[in-house]
């Protein structure tokens, strides 16, 4: 689950996937305290970038003007590319914690 020990940076709150069902975008915001500033859209390959470079994200669930933190995000590298995932398994899939379709 999520550390408040270390709060990530950014928030995942939707996804936008193709007709195969890969994840070709998802919603950002970023972390200001205990506050979310809401970004855009932004390609799933782009994310993968951020995190590889230091950066920190979860899964939330906004409802009603508050948000729930969910899980980490996590890339993980198989043989056949990068993946992000609320777990650590060595899938080749994304595993974003049921982020729903937006």
């Amino acid at each position: 689950m999520y550390n408040q020990t270390a709060p990530a940076e950014f928030a995942l709150e939707k996804r936008r996937s193709n007709k195969q069902g890969v994840i070709e975008s998802l919603f950002v915001w970023r972390r200001d305290g205990g506050q979310l500033v809401q970004l855009d859209w932004y390609p799933r390959q782009s994310i993968v970038n951020h995190i590889n470079d230091g950066h920190t994200y979860m899964t939330v669930n906004i409802k009603e003007g508050k948000w729930i933190q969910g899980a980490d995000v996590h890339v993980v590298k198989t043989a056949y590319g990068e993946y992000l995932r609320t777990d650590r398994n060595q899938i080749a899939a994304d595993n974003l914690d049921n982020l729903p379709e937006g």
